[in-house]
């Protein structure tokens, strides 16, 4: 799971690890959505 810091605004972010950027993501404040297409989501490993 993804903790983020309670500063990061509600709404649009990037999500970043060890400076690089992974991708889009929505604050819902008390969790995030990711921005990928449905085509690229792991629904079962």
């Amino acid at each position: 799971a993804i903790v983020l810091d309670a500063n990061v605004p509600r709404g649009y972010a990037i999500l970043q690890y060890e400076g690089q950027n992974l991708g889009w993501i929505k604050n819902l404040g008390n969790r995030a959505n990711n921005l990928y297409p449905n085509e690229w989501r792991i629904r079962k490993l």
